[in-house]
């Protein structure tokens, strides 16, 4: 008998609170609309950040772009070159040689 009483208590108390849940009206804010304050509470277009922009060169070796503080700048007589790793450097100077040995 204790375990029906206590079976019929839990389905009323669950019964109660799904109603409540079920029923109760999604809270809103009290402000009433104002196309003024439309600008104010809309979100902001994306901006990029504030950070200077770095400029791009081509590694002379593999043709790919990276920023120009990453860049390993080697300069000749006649023109400079840039590159992504120090094997791509050393791999076109060996190339360079050949071509004007």
């Amino acid at each position: 008998m204790k375990l029906l009483f206590w079976l019929l208590l839990g389905v009323i108390v669950y019964w109660a609170l799904r109603k409540q849940t079920l029923h109760k009206p999604a809270q809103r804010s009290q402000t009433k609309f104002d196309p003024k304050n439309l600008r104010k509470t809309a979100t902001t277009p994306f901006r990029p950040s504030s950070a200077p922009v770095e400029n791009m060169v081509e590694c002379s070796y593999c043709q790919i772009y990276l920023p120009a503080s990453e860049a390993i700048q080697v300069k000749s007589l006649s023109s400079e070159h840039y590159f992504c790793t120090k094997e791509h450097a050393k791999l076109h100077s060996a190339t360079d040689k050949k071509i004007f040995d």
